[in-house]
């Protein structure tokens, strides 16, 4: 039965996730989502480090009762959420023309034709008004007829996976995940084993890693939000450095050096994780449209889950074959090739795109 809640507790919070990153990527302009993402993960961090000292408090309040009672405050803050959140669809505006600004009753004139049907009547009363015929409008909403027809048209998944920097940044979900929450089954046991430390300051340590990206995210987004600031190079300078902190995580030789490393991952992952989901973001964009928002968000979200379980796997098998320190240099090496390949791929990139430029 518990293997079965954490199951539908996965699929609902899958679902949730999912869809609050597509809508604040429909809602919200691309030059501003970095912020709105930074808000977003700070929210989500603090919830992971208020959770479990929220829940071990009603656990001791219900002097290890059965789940139901352990369960009623959760299942409240769910209802109360869902009746105080509403979404609303913005009121649509007048009809208008694109250029003027003026109105023509049900016809809505903007570039690439008319988006409402017209009678003849009525593009008559506009030509006459204007001294001209009715060719040209009925071109125009010829041409928005079809432009409507192919903007409604599906995008296939292998055709958004098709660009090669952004599947290559999109395995940073996996790989940041699985290079970082890997360490949370052997990091506490390493720490009890060596140092003897209690359950409390082991908490305490680990929770400098999200603490720094609580406190930074919001920080971040806006860098990231910058005209003159490249995201992708500030996706780049993160993994590099979450390499650097992992390998003094495998040689600290003090718990205080743990937790400063503990505190650097976080800062480093921030660098990541703001700014990737808007990147992401504008590449489909200049393809698609906001047609496959949704794709992306989860395309994302599958790839963090996938790195939510192999990580842990992964290193929990190395700390028993090699021990924690030479686990966590193998975590950095693995996470040092994918920042190489993310490096390769942005500079060829870029440097194609300003030779095609010249």
């Amino acid at each position: 039965s518990l293997v079965l809640a954490r199951s539908l507790q996965g699929m609902a919070g899958g679902l949730t996730w999912t869809a609050s990153m597509a809508l604040v990527a429909s809602a919200c302009p691309n030059s501003e989502q970095g912020s709105v993402y930074g808000k977003v993960n700070t929210v989500c961090f603090i919830g992971i480090m208020v959770g479990p000292l929220l829940g071990g408090a009603l656990y001791t309040l219900a002097h290890g009762s059965k789940g139901v009672v352990f369960s009623i405050p959760a299942v409240l803050v769910v209802f109360v959420g869902m009746a105080v959140l509403r979404i609303e669809e913005p009121e649509s505006a007048e009809p208008q023309d694109a250029e003027t600004g003026s109105q023509y009753g049900s016809l809505q004139l903007r570039p690439g034709g008319i988006t409402d049907a017209a009678s003849e009547r009525e593009l008559a009363m506009i030509a006459k008004g204007s001294g001209g015929d009715t060719s040209s409008l009925k071109s125009w909403d010829t041409q928005s007829r079809a432009h409507e027809e192919e903007e409604e048209e599906s995008v296939p998944i292998t055709r958004v996976l098709n660009d090669l920097v952004f599947s290559t940044l999109l395995m940073a979900f996996a790989f940041e995940c699985g290079c970082t929450f890997g360490l949370e089954p052997v990091l506490a046991p390493y720490m009890h084993t060596h140092w003897g430390l209690t359950p409390f300051w082991i908490g305490v340590v680990w929770g400098g890693f999200p603490l720094s990206m609580a406190v930074l995210s919001i920080p971040v987004g806006w860098v990231a939000d910058r005209p003159d600031v490249s995201r992708q190079q500030l996706i780049t300078m993160g993994l590099c450095s979450m390499v650097l902190f992992l390998l003094l995580l495998a040689v600290a030789p003090h718990p205080v050096m743990i937790g400063l490393s503990m505190v650097g991952l976080g800062t480093s992952l921030s660098f990541v994780a703001v700014p990737i989901l808007p990147e992401l973001n504008s590449i489909v964009e200049r393809r698609f449209g906001d047609k496959v928002f949704g794709t992306v968000a989860a395309l994302s979200n599958g790839l963090w889950a996938l790195g939510s379980v192999v990580g842990p796997v992964f290193m929990s098998a190395a700390v028993q074959r090699f021990g924690f320190r030479w686990a966590v240099i193998m975590d950095a090496v693995i996470l040092v090739m994918y920042a190489v390949t993310v490096a390769v791929v942005v500079y060829v990139r870029t440097g194609s795109k300003r030779s095609g430029s010249r």
